[in-house]
């Protein structure tokens, strides 16, 4: 019997020291902003621990805090700790980069790399903690393992994204998992109805026509339009095929559901007039080399800084750039066919076929 009671007591001591070394950490302040720039210039869009409203599936940031407010040891370690969302407060879904079945998915910004450190930035605290920086969560499974000083805070920035499965006049709620408590809820709110996401937008077009030529056939995979509602117009000042005349035109799609919200997306078309027809070089200024080409061609004789492009046997631009003086060009990537290079300085044009 007393050896029965000594291991109650044991177990009951171990599963108090096992509370204590978890750590008592928890999640605290937040606030939503735009991913218009870096830590310290993005627009916020709305004050600390605020709701917001979404019309859009636009990407958008949410920075939060994880405080440690004990000194019962110097220092805790936050593991494996994740940002999901819920609609019932509940169960918690976890939002990772591969997303696409979910709500929300993690999000790539131009702004900042994965495990940036973080700044100060939240200051609506109860209690005297001081500042440790966190980091910035973009990438994989949004992981956290971090180590927390007693009486200390860091603040957490997650880059996520709302994606076509998100549900319209719906809360959702967000929560960093793996923590003691919650003084803050997170929460969003989508609208009665999404504006419509174009998809599968061209990049810009550059093409080019012979000399007499006023414009260019050109055709592109057409993109599409997707909505919470239903799209019930997507269209187009112009269509793939049509023809363009020489310069530049900006070809715009428009996508409007139901409900009459409407999003439109746009790419440019530039036709330009180089004669990549003819097949001339000036021997006495330039050496060219080799024709065939494999891996690199060679130019000799470049005297000035010259603009360098080589373009397909239908006229589009497959390579870009400028040179100061003898250099090679790689075409390795090319695939084999006849190829014009066109070498632009400020007082001629020099056109050259080459074949690969």
């Amino acid at each position: 019997m007393k050896q029965i009671k000594l291991l109650i007591i044991l177990f009951t001591l171990f599963i108090g020291v096992s509370n204590v070394m978890a750590g008592n950490f928890y999640q605290g302040t937040y606030r939503w902003r735009n991913d218009d720039g870096d830590q310290a210039s993005a627009t916020w869009k709305a004050e600390e621990n605020t709701p917001v409203i979404i019309e859009s599936t636009d990407v958008l940031r949410l920075r939060v805090s994880i405080y440690y407010p004990e000194d019962v040891f110097s220092s805790v370690n936050i593991s494996s700790a994740q940002l999901g969302y819920s609609v019932d407060n509940v169960a918690f879904t976890n939002i990772v980069s591969d997303g696409s079945d979910n709500a929300f998915e993690l999000a790539l910004s131009d702004n900042f790399e994965q495990g940036d450190l973080t700044t100060e930035q939240l200051s609506s605290y109860t209690g005297a903690y001081t500042f440790a920086e966190g980091g910035f969560m973009i990438e994989s499974t949004n992981l956290i393992n971090s180590e927390l000083p007693a009486n200390t805070r860091k603040e957490f920035e997650f880059c996520i994204k709302p994606t076509d499965k998100i549900l319209a006049s719906t809360s959702y709620f967000f929560r960093i998992s793996n923590l003691s408590g919650y003084s803050s809820e997170i929460k969003l709110t989508s609208s009665a109805a999404f504006a419509p996401v174009i998809s599968n937008m061209p990049e810009d077009i550059n093409v080019s026509v012979d000399e007499g030529q006023s414009y260019a056939t050109v055709s592109w995979d057409e993109p599409t339009a997707t909505d919470d509602i239903n799209v019930s117009s997507f269209s187009s000042d112009y269509s793939s095929g049509d023809q363009f005349a020489i310069g530049e035109t900006e070809v715009t799609y428009t996508a409007t559901d139901a409900a009459g919200n409407k999003t439109t997306a746009s790419f440019t078309i530039k036709v330009t007039d180089t004669p990549t027809g003819i097949d001339e070089k000036d021997d006495n200024i330039l050496s060219i080399y080799p024709n065939p080409v494999v891996d690199n061609i060679y130019i000799k004789g470049i005297i000035e800084r010259c603009d360098v492009d080589i373009y397909s046997i239908k006229g589009i631009r497959v390579y870009s750039g400028t040179i100061d003086n003898d250099e090679s060009i790689p075409v390795s990537a090319l695939p084999n066919g006849t190829y014009f290079l066109m070498i632009r300085s400020k007082e001629k044009i020099i056109k050259y076929k080459f074949m690969k």
